[in-house]
């Protein structure tokens, strides 16, 4: 999936801090809880 840069590197930045990460499987959900401003679908696409 085509993402913007910003949003790939906040997303393993988080990941690499936290040592885990979870996401609940809704592909329609306008962010992620813990990442404000990236949408959900990308966290679960580049966790695949």
């Amino acid at each position: 999936m085509l993402m913007p840069k910003k949003n790939r590197v906040a997303i393993y930045e988080y990941l690499f801090k936290e040592g885990v990460m979870v996401a609940k499987k809704d592909y329609h959900a306008p962010k992620h809880p813990e990442l404000e401003n990236i949408p959900n679908l990308e966290v679960i696409k580049a966790m695949q």
